[in-house]
């Protein structure tokens, strides 16, 4: 059974893997192509004075990383929140302390998390298109949030016509990562060519994204994480057998 992964070419082999453990065909579509942002500016100006943040939240493990690529070493003055267990992972590689993982990235979600050490001021590295909801919700408790772009999501030059090749072989499953390969895909291919194929989510998020764009998302990871995300494929097909 056949299951397209669209995550980053670079970073698909690990859901490509969990798959195939699982007896899936995994079939690769990157749909978002990570590259720097067009102006570190914003960055930059936080690093100068990073060291009087309380705290930094990390979204993703892509913001872990790039933002590693501006900075000497990681900061320890300041405490570090991150958005599930994968962003954790990663950000303990590269020498962070995580001090804080919150149960998923919704606003809610991460405002109760810092319920008992509110911050004054935190650092947000992340995307160049991302939801607000999150800082605002943030700064609506007394926080004072800067937010910089680190990297950006693009769309790969081949993802249409590779697209093309991989859904005329109609799939059974195709696994969204992020908001980012729901909005990409979209752009490269017509709604219908997803008629028969069915959709797994790695969390609200992603899902609520597909959901505005006409999808129907057939199973949603808990926690939303890779492993989770293969389960509830796991799950669904064999409650279907």
């Amino acid at each position: 059974m056949q299951v397209v992964v669209t995550r980053a070419r670079e970073q698909s082999s690990q859901l490509s893997d969990k798959l195939r453990a699982a007896g899936f065909e995994p079939v690769e579509l990157p749909l978002i192509e990570l590259v720097p942002p067009l102006d570190w500016t914003a960055a930059d100006n936080a690093i100068a004075q990073i060291e009087t943040y309380d705290w930094i939240l990390f979204t993703s493990a892509n913001a872990v990383r790039f933002l590693a690529t501006r900075l000497d070493k990681p900061v320890t003055t300041a405490k570090v929140c991150c958005i599930g267990s994968s962003t954790k992972q990663v950000a303990e590689q590269y020498g962070w302390t995580v001090d804080l993982v919150p149960a998923e990235y919704v606003a809610e979600s991460v405002v109760e998390a810092f319920a008992n050490n509110i911050p004054k001021k935190l650092f947000l590295p992340r995307a160049a298109v991302a939801r607000d909801t999150v800082p605002e919700a943030l700064k609506a408790i007394g926080t004072h949030v800067d937010v910089a772009e680190v990297y950006r999501n693009v769309i790969p030059a081949d993802a249409a016509a590779n697209a093309q090749a991989v859904f005329a072989q109609k799939p059974a499953w195709i696994a969204f990562t992020s908001s980012s390969t729901v909005k990409n895909l979209m752009q490269v291919i017509e709604r219908d060519w997803l008629r028969n194929t069915k959709i797994a989510s790695i969390g609200p998020v992603t899902t609520e994204t597909a959901r505005k764009h006409g999808l129907t998302v057939d199973a949603e990871a808990s926690p939303h994480t890779m492993d989770a995300l293969v389960e509830s494929i796991t799950r669904l097909v064999r409650g279907r057998q």
